[in-house]
């Protein structure tokens, strides 16, 4: 047997190392990326206010369905209303090599929200969160920047509908 050559764990040993990689993972309180425990009082979300981009309010009602919860279009049945007060996308020159030619852009977003429970209870009173990315731009391929901006726009709805639920079950916390 060559020395290059490894043995590869049989199929009872792998799933032994399969099992305790788990069981460390979830000890360590390792959840993917995503994965929030929704309070109940964050299980009906009303999104209202300035009228949001929808591809913010589609990436906040995937991120609550994911977990659990649900984003309903009737705020008299929610036991969360988010208001959205201002949101601002923004796309900035950023490199321009020196033929005078865009070769990247800085993509923003902003949102500014406030949250209060179904009693009235201020949980949030407008908390700013922000995302930025940088793209490359290729002119000669506009197709290709167009997509990627598009594909980066949305992950960065999905980045600040996290962290606004993240901030929110953390001020629930704080409130009980």
């Amino acid at each position: 047997m060559s020395k290059y050559l490894t043995r590869h764990p049989t199929p009872p040993r792998r799933t032994l190392l399969l099992g305790g990689l788990t069981l460390a993972l979830s000890a360590c309180g390792f959840a993917p990326r995503g994965m929030i425990e929704l309070p109940p009082v964050m299980r009906r979300v009303h999104l209202g206010g300035k009228q949001p981009d929808p591809a913010f309010a589609a990436a906040l009602g995937r991120l609550l369905q994911q977990n659990g919860g649900e984003l309903v279009s009737d705020a008299a049945r929610a036991s969360l209303r988010l208001t959205v007060t201002d949101h601002d996308t923004s796309r900035r020159q950023v490199v321009i090599d020196p033929r005078a030619r865009l070769r990247e852009v800085e993509l923003t977003l902003r949102v500014v929200i406030k949250a209060e429970d179904a009693q009235g209870q201020i949980l949030l009173a407008g908390e700013s969160f922000e995302a930025a990315r940088m793209m490359h731009y290729d002119p000669n391929n506009l197709l290709a920047a167009s997509e990627d901006e598009a594909r980066l726009r949305t992950d960065m709805y999905e980045i600040v509908a996290q962290s606004i639920l993240a901030r929110l079950r953390a001020a629930v916390a704080a409130k009980t």
